[in-house]
């Protein structure tokens, strides 16, 4: 890992060993040297706001381990996180910082605004839209500061919720890219005079409309009026279509195409073609077609997401610089075997998503192949007795693969889904994606040994044993599985750092299963195991139930009862993220001695479990959901947390504080109290570190709180210095606290949390 940092700046090298730990460090140390541009570029480009699409770093190790997805996104929840990074490393600034949530665009304004000098400030408003009206204070306010918005996105021109026209020009003078919502013929109702829609296709903001998404049905031959400058447009066409074949009329210089296709006969008039191939700068494609629409695209496309119909025969020959595929239509309509050829996929494809079904007999009638050759594990081949035909051939390029399953079940039970990776060369393949499969066949249960991300989701008769040899095997993921185990001891790999298993019978299949190397663990909603022992002992034991009645064989005590027993977690040491929500709990265990991250909502929690007397939260603790739980304030009043940074208490017993309250929790900066019945809270006994000493963030909505003692706590929280919100109640808020909500002190509204 050091070599490979050599050259770079002290402060870059400073950064990253601040936010990997010595386990992360570990886990990455030979990934390919590339990954130090990615470093390189770590804060390069920052976005400020909770973000569910955005890449993040919470798995590190797996995303770096993945071709396909790098972290080249810093994304931060809050702006003092940033100012005390670029003050640590003053070498180290953004060149662009995306605002998720303008309330940061504000605090960093009112801080620090140093730091918004020379760069291309980015903002996203789709936090703040399906609320009734866009709020004038914070559009006029964005207006008024002294800063050019290079990229606006998630905005929607509704002119009767408050964002007008005029608005959204002053909202973007000057900006280089702009991410617009519009209903097409409102927009064309603004403009005057005989050739609106000619001044519509000459608008484009300046040339600075460059993503464009029309929220309304348009007319096929409306596209021509599409402004010039949009480099990526989302629509759904209607019209009539006279003859056979359509030329669609798209700004020319169009990258990303997104389109529903909505064919005046969706059932009757077949063989419509749809030509696009006029567009040479066009790189990725989206479609959603009802009907048997035959697309002819350009030939340099990298992206082709499919819901339609293309020549599968010809892709390897129209699209030889394809790197993604994804075709979701059933194959029970694909005329793909009219010439008794496989498919053929570009020598470069490294992301293929298609059912699974095209691994199916071939229907009666279509020719078949010549028996195919097997690739056997020492890379010798050999005459298949089993496979008779191909009906399609993988690159060797391929890096992620995901297959769905058949929408007819029956169909698919018959027949059978065969998988059989023997008869490829996959050395590449990183990500296995597996869906909705109701019977999966892998001979042999072999699986490329490449593999370092397999995901499951409702797949029958998954026999674990094929997971023994996937010695790069770092995450697993399996949800709403019927797991089976053909051999007796079998153990996942050892380089399995992320195991998440949600609402599945894991109680045979992973019987021996260890957890010793494994960092994130997530078992959810599994619903298998009736807990009961000793709580004082460290190896607590559990009583499997068996969901389906016709169960006949007798399970081994699973060492997975190890994990959700109440006891003591000690021996977990190498988990630094554990999720047991919805698992059933009699109390709150010890927990892990490295463990950062704990969810354990939903579990039944009534009470701590000490070990020898004693409860203590480890020192690596930051974070810990104990939300929709059974527990008192009590509880927390006698336990130390040194480094617990976020307490989520949502819906639990919480009715009073006291005087200590969670002052114990001296680092604590974010916590969620609603839902909890605080009617009859001690308002005398409030004081400043009653919620933690360093408290930031504070969540009171529904908790029932009476008016004087709603402005108790807001003139508490917004006392302290470097606090940043409240949620709280919009009907505990009174006049005088107006100000305090202009500034964004007290929010009311969750969705700015």
């Amino acid at each position: 890992m050091t070599a490979s940092l050599l050259g770079y700046p002290p402060e870059i090298i400073s950064l990253i060993l601040d936010y990997f730990d010595k386990e992360e460090l570990e886990d990455i140390k030979d990934v390919p040297e590339i990954q130090c541009y990615v470093y390189q570029k770590l804060y390069s480009t920052v976005i400020l706001g909770r973000s569910d699409d955005d890449i993040n770093f919470e798995s590190p190790a797996q995303r770096l381990c993945s071709p396909i997805s790098l972290p080249i996104y810093g994304e931060l929840q809050n702006v003092a996180d940033l100012i005390k990074i670029i003050e640590s490393h003053p070498t180290v600034r953004p060149n662009r910082i995306l605002f998720k949530h303008l309330v940061y665009l504000f605090q960093l304004h009112e801080r620090k605004p140093d730091i918004l000098q020379g760069v291309n400030i980015g903002i996203s408003l789709e936090m703040h839209q399906g609320r009734g009206r866009w709020d004038p204070w914070m559009l006029q306010r964005l207006i008024e500061l002294p800063y050019r918005y290079d990229t606006v996105r998630d905005v929607s021109l509704e002119p009767e919720k408050g964002m007008t026209w005029d608005l959204l020009l002053k909202l973007t003078r000057n900006s280089t890219h702009v991410e617009l919502s519009v209903n097409f013929d409102e927009l064309v109702d603004l403009l005057e005079g005989d050739s609106e829609l000619e001044q519509l296709k000459q608008l484009g903001l300046g040339g600075s409309l460059t993503q464009l998404s029309l929220t309304n049905q348009i007319d096929i031959g409306d596209l021509k009026y599409v402004p010039d400058s949009v480099l990526e447009l989302t629509c759904e066409l209607v019209g009539s279509i006279s003859g056979s074949k359509v030329r669609l009329a798209c700004p020319e210089n169009l990258v990303h195409f997104g389109v529903r296709f909505d064919a005046p006969h969706p059932l009757s008039h077949f063989d419509i073609e749809v030509d696009i191939a006029h567009l040479k700068n066009l790189k990725s494609i989206e479609v959603n077609s009802v009907a048997d629409m035959r697309w002819l695209l350009p030939k340099d496309m990298r992206s082709i997401l499919m819901d339609g119909f293309v020549d599968m025969r010809r892709l390897h020959v129209d699209h030889p610089n394809l790197t993604y595929f994804s075709n979701l239509t059933s194959a029970h309509y694909l005329r793909i075997h009219d010439e008794g050829a496989p498919i053929r996929y570009p020598l470069g494809l490294m992301k293929l998503d298609v059912p699974l079904e095209y691994y199916l007999e071939p229907m009666e009638g279509y020719a078949r192949e010549p028996r195919a050759k097997r690739r056997k594990v020492d890379g010798e081949t050999s005459d298949s007795e089993e496979d008779e035909h191909e009906r399609m051939r993988l690159p060797e390029s391929l890096m992620y693969l995901r297959h769905t399953g058949s929408d007819d079940s029956l169909f698919e039970n018959l027949i059978g889904s065969v998988l059989d990776f023997n008869k490829y060369a996959l050395p590449c393949l990183s990500c296995l994606y597996l869906e909705d499969i109701h019977t999966l066949k892998i001979p042999g249960n072999y699986l490329p040994p490449s593999l370092t991300d397999l995901q499951l989701i409702e797949v029958k008769n998954v026999d674990v044993c094929m997971l023994e040899n996937l010695n790069n095997l770092t995450k697993l993921f399996i949800e709403r599985c019927s797991l089976e185990c053909s051999q007796p001891n079998v153990k996942l790999p050892k380089s399995i750092r992320y195991l998440q298993v949600l609402d599945s019978d894991p109680v045979f299949a992973l019987s021996s299963l260890e957890v010793l190397g494994i960092r994130h663990l997530q078992l959810n909603d599994n619903g298998v195991l009736h807990v009961s022992g000793n709580f004082e002992q460290d190896s607590p034991r559990a009583d499997p139930i068996h969901r389906s009645s016709n169960r006949t064989t007798a399970a081994p005590p699973p060492l997975l009862s190890r994990v959700v027993a109440p006891g003591s977690l000690a021996w977990m040491e190498t988990i630094v993220r554990l999720d047991l929500e919805g698992t059933p709990l009699e109390g709150l265990p010890i927990l892990p001695p490295n463990v950062k991250h704990v969810t354990m909502a939903r579990c039944g929690i009534e009470r701590f479990v000490p070990v020898n007397n004693r409860y203590m939260f480890p020192d690596t603790l930051e974070f810990l959901d104990l939300g929709f739980n059974d527990l008192t304030v009590g509880w927390f009043t006698s336990v130390r947390g040194e480094n617990l940074k976020h307490l989520d208490l949502q819906g639990n017993e919480i009715t009073r504080l006291g005087r200590q309250g969670f002052s114990g929790f001296t680092m604590l900066e974010s916590l969620n109290l609603g839902d909890n019945n605080l009617s009859g809270i001690e308002e005398e006994l409030l004081h400043a570190d009653v919620f933690g000493p360093l408290i930031r963030y504070l969540k009171v909505t529904n908790c029932k709180l009476t008016k004087s003692a709603a402005k108790k706590i807001i003139e508490l929280v917004t006392s302290k210095p470097g606090f940043e919100r409240l949620i709280i109640d919009y009907d505990l808020i009174g006049v005088e606290y107006s100000e305090l909500v202009a500034n964004t002190t007290v929010v009311v509204l969750e969705d700015l949390l």
